[in-house]
């Protein structure tokens, strides 16, 4: 890399370079930039000369590092076919500090360009190739015998496929077998060289070996049941966010509905798994996309990987979407039947190719793979360039930092190592500032007390009380054999003489950071890893596992099936590592882009918390100041103290081991309100028709408003209170409309009544805070069934005034039959047959005569066989009122409402209400429901106080009531 290209690094990363000149820089291109053409127009051709065989260039960090390692069998066959191999586009030196000057105003607010995030394309015009550089490059491939499968459509990557002895002549290299541990592999043995025209062009050439990145979840089976006993306990999804503060996001109607959650990983991994996980926790039904990015085989056996990959995919999509348990987790894999192509070709679909079917960008995505950083400079560059990508988009890239300590280099090819012998080293790409690094913590409050942290009950799924105190991450003495703590360090790598990843501004301002902190520090934060104690549930067939011995994973709740007939060894499958906090976190930030949108690099927001984070009465931050990350090591290698021991220490403040602390995430939720500055919307819904018979169709139609003025954007997902989605529609004049919704049982409507939900999402393209609306769509059989007892819905009207006039009324339910009758008080009123699903009903003057309330039901009078009451249905109660009395009120209760728009709900009750009646808060009305005489419900608008003093009045036509102070 050329000394500017690192100094544009630097900049990227908050080293001390000259920032106000590039971010004036900017504004004049953005304000310039008018349209996506404008900006295709000015950016100019980087290949300037035409291409020839020689001069070349060498492609620095282009060998893989356990080539040394393996041993040499010689060439491989000339004709070997590589399917997936993959051109790395590097930005220009000018375009690094563009994007350095992007990235920094995309998450400034004082900046017009805040939260402004990128599409595909408008990167692509911005920073990609120009048609004639990307034409260059592709007739160049072709003209080597190279298949061109696909262009990114970031304009960043080209996807090609050929045979070894084409690579070998186009790229000036040799592509040799090796044995490692017994395992069989293929790599280039000498580096790559391109021609000299495409220096700073080409910056990296993947899938030119089959040295796939180890899974490193660590697994243990344990027996027999959730809550083994008064000491012994497993975390459910449940537990999770009780610990971690989400019930309170989840109660503001925020589970992840409508919303989509990125995981990647390098094994097909069937969706029986994830149906039992889900199952056995007590998670609505699963809800997963799969994207196989490979050429070959994807979703047969041989597409899945035996070596720990399967156990890996299968805890990150049932731990992500088991957070954000009603959102849709997109699986975005590559197969091993392409056995070059890794987890981080599927980390790149899912930046620069992947949206979703709405046309936008998947918001989280979860990674728990990592390689050695000092090992794999080259690498780590590249998947820094992802990161900017994906930051630039609103993207969060979610990573686990590791899981050997400081040893990040030691367990790169062999996850079971029980010694460092390579020094310290973070691992790639939690290196980079654009990833969101996890740590691991463990339980420790419970170790003494487990009965005030956990509900002791036998057999719970979800059991735990609420926040339980930690320590820092550290199995490696519990389990002699391998080292098992939580990732973290200093990166070190240079290029040119300068760190690749110097301290960020936002780790740089902390007070008490490690003395002679130069690199960027991981990791940000964590959560609990320990497999030890209080470990993850998690449903797989992955063989390591061992299903001869235990059976079957969760074939009865989290249980195994056992083997034998009674079976015996019945297990539970659990989990733990990096790898399972890091998914968990994707979901917890899922939830807040379900409320506030599209987060992009959320380290700056997580550091800029915290300076004041100790001083809040709901801090956000658990500050983990015990444990360490400490391993054994060999005597003199490299960091070694003479003990035989290296690593780190946990203590107050940021630390390598545990970064910022574990999140609350309900804290956080709340925190964001200040950072992610959208104005509050809410959402309405309505059904037309709200009565529906089976097999029908219905429209729903959203209503999104809000009390700050200005052009509602974006789009509302509708679904039914099962989760199931209906559909999405855009936001036209604040109103959105899905015509035609199947009301059917595929679509998890049954009978009765089924609230069906809108949800105005930030994340689709809003530019509004989310709100939900909710509203009962009532489902009636087609016909009437003798067997089945009359259902009442609804009354045409439900209040009268005392002494008015008889009148007809209309009764609407279901099952109705000719012979129905009306009953007013149990007694039968003339009744006339209209539908099944109406009757009319002939009320006199002297039925209301008097005030009261008075019930309404129907009675079928068919013999009902097997029950003599059957043929009644629940009643609905109708009100007679004075109507020139005053009212009066007599208590009050408030409470949030749960559709995010900040208001509050409020119910009066008393006597003599109307349904005319109108709420005054200190004097002033307010939005009123009539719900019977005596009681009315009230919206609180966020704009007003709902502290004391406050009176209350309702104003009736003879005039208002006394007035009621507020307790």
């Amino acid at each position: 890399m050329s000394r500017d290209s690192a100094q544009g690094l630097a900049q990227l990363y908050g080293a001390n370079l000259s920032w106000r000149k590039w971010a004036a820089f900017v504004g004049v291109v953005l304000l310039g930039a008018t349209s996506m053409m404008a900006q295709m127009a000015g950016r100019q051709n980087r290949i300037a000369q035409a291409i020839s065989a020689k001069p070349t260039t060498e492609l620095s960090g282009t060998v893989h590092p356990l080539t040394a390692k393996g041993t040499d069998l010689g060439p491989v066959n000339s004709n070997l076919q590589l399917n997936s191999m993959t051109l790395n586009i590097a930005p220009s030196a000018a375009q690094k500090q563009e994007i350095a000057a992007l990235l920094k105003a995309l998450q400034d607010r004082n900046s017009p360009q805040y939260h402004k995030f990128l599409t595909h394309e408008q990167y692509a015009a911005r920073f990609g190739l120009t048609d004639a550089d990307m034409g260059k490059l592709t007739s160049w491939l072709k003209s080597q015998g190279f298949t061109v499968e696909s262009v990114s459509k970031t304009r960043t990557s080209i996807s090609f496929s050929g045979k070894a002895w084409q690579v070998e002549a186009a790229l000036h290299t040799q592509l040799h077998q090796y044995n490692l541990n017994g395992e069989a592999h293929f790599a280039n043995a000498t580096a790559l060289h391109i021609p000299a025209q495409f220096a700073g062009v080409i910056g990296y050439v993947s899938g030119l070996n089959t040295f796939r990145p180890k899974a490193r979840a660590s697994k243990i089976h344990v027996r027999p049941n959730y809550t083994l006993d008064s000491t012994d306990f497993f975390l459910s999804p449940g537990d999770w966010a009780k610990i971690y503060g989400l019930t309170s996001v989840y109660a503001a109607g925020f589970d992840g509905t409508g919303m989509h959650v990125g995981v990647v990983g390098q094994t097909y991994a069937p969706q029986a798994d994830i149906d039992n996980f889900r199952a056995a926790a007590g998670l609505p039904a699963t809800k997963l996309t799969y994207v196989c990015i490979s050429l070959a085989d994807c979703t047969d056996t041989a597409s899945i990987s035996t070596t720990g990959d399967l156990g890996e995919a299968d805890l990150d999509i049932e731990w992500a979407g088991g957070i954000a348990k009603n959102a849709t987790v997109d699986y975005i894999y590559a197969s091993p039947t392409d056995p070059n192509q890794t987890v981080f070709d599927a980390l790149n679909y899912a930046i620069n190719n992947y949206t979703l079917p709405d046309g936008s960008i998947l918001p989280v995505v979860s990674m728990s793979y990592g390689v050695c950083e000092t090992q794999n400079p080259g690498l780590a560059a590249l998947l820094d360039g992802y990161g900017a990508t994906a930051s630039a988009q609103g993207q969060t890239l979610v990573v686990s930092s590791g899981d050997s300590g400081p040893a990040g280099c030691d367990s790169a090819n062999d996850p079971l190592v029980s010694q460092a012998t390579q020094g310290l080293s973070v691992e790639v790409p939690a290196d980079s500032p654009n990833f969101t690094a996890v740590g691991g913590t463990t339980f420790s409050g419970d170790v003494a007390n487990p009965a005030t942290y956990w509900n002791p009950t036998v057999g719970l799924v979800n059991s735990a009380l609420g926040y339980i105190p930690e320590t820092a991450w550290n199995d490696s003495n519990v389990f002699s054999s391998i080292l098992s703590a939580s990732g973290g360090g200093e990166s070190t790598i240079t290029a040119s003489g300068a760190l690749l990843f110097p301290l960020p501004t936002w780790q740089s301002s902390l007070s008490g950071l490690p003395p002679n902190s130069g690199g960027r520090l991981v990791p940000d934060v964590a959560f609990s890893a320990s497999v030890n104690h209080d470990a993850y549930l998690i449903c797989s067939a992955d063989p390591a596992f061992d299903q001869g011995t235990y059976g079957a994973t969760c074939a009865s709740g989290f249980l195994s099936s056992g083997v034998g007939n009674p079976p015996v060894n019945q297990a539970i499958a659990t989990a733990g590592g990096t790898s399972a906090s890091a998914p968990s976190f994707a979901g917890m930030l899922t939830l807040l882009a379900q409320r506030y949108g599209p987060l992009g690099n959320i380290n700056p927001v997580l550091y800029g918390i915290y300076p004041t984070d100790s001083a809040s009465p709901t801090p956000v931050f658990h500050d983990i100041t015990t444990g360490d990350n400490v391993v054994q090591c060999l005597p003199g290698s490299p960091n070694c103290d003479s003990t035989g021991l290296m690593g780190y220490l946990a203590g107050t403040g940021y630390d390598e081991v545990t970064g910022l602390g574990s999140v609350n995430g309900g804290n956080l939720f709340t925190e964001l309100q200040a950072t992610y500055t959208h104005p509050t919307s809410t959402t309405t819904v309505v059904a037309s028709p709200s009565q529906v018979i089976l097999g029908g169709t219905t429209t729903l139609t959203a209503t999104v408003s809000s009390l700050t003025p200005g052009t509602i954007t974006g789009t509302v997902t509708f679904a039914n209170a099962g989760a199931t989605p209906l559909g999405t529609a855009s936001v036209s004049g604040g109103v959105a409309t899905l015509p035609n919704v199947p009301v059917t049982t595929v679509n998890g409507f049954v009978l009765g009544s089924n609230p069906v939900t809108a949800t105005y999402n930030l994340a689709g393209g809003g530019n509004y805070l989310s709100s939900i609306g909710i509203t009962e769509l009532t489902v009636l059989p087609s016909a009437f069934d003798p067997s089945n007892a009359p259902l009442l819905f609804a009354l045409s009207s439900s209040t009268a005034a005392a002494g008015s006039q008889g009148f007809t009324l209309s009764v609407y339910g279901a099952n109705f039959a000719p012979s129905s009758v009306v009953l007013w008080n149990g007694t039968a009123r003339p009744t006339t047959y209209v539908s099944s699903t109406q009757l009319n009903v002939a009320i006199s003057a002297a039925d209301i005569a008097l005030d009261g309330t008075n019930m309404v039901s129907v009675l079928n009078t068919v013999t009902i066989p097997g029950s003599s009451s059957a043929g009644v249905s629940s009643a609905l109660p109708f009100s007679v009122i004075v109507v020139d009395a005053i009212a009066t009120i007599t208590g009050d209760s408030r409470a949030l409402t749960a559709d995010g728009s900040g208001n509050y709900a409020l119910t009066v009750t008393g006597t003599d209400f109307t349904p005319s009646s109108l709420v005054q808060w200190n004097g002033i009305g307010i939005t009123t429901t009539y719900v019977n005489p005596g009681m009315l419900s009230a919206t609180i608008p966020s704009t007003s106080s709902v502290t004391t003093p406050v009176t209350l009045t309702v104003l009736n036509p003879a005039g208002p009531s006394p007035g009621f102070n507020l307790k």
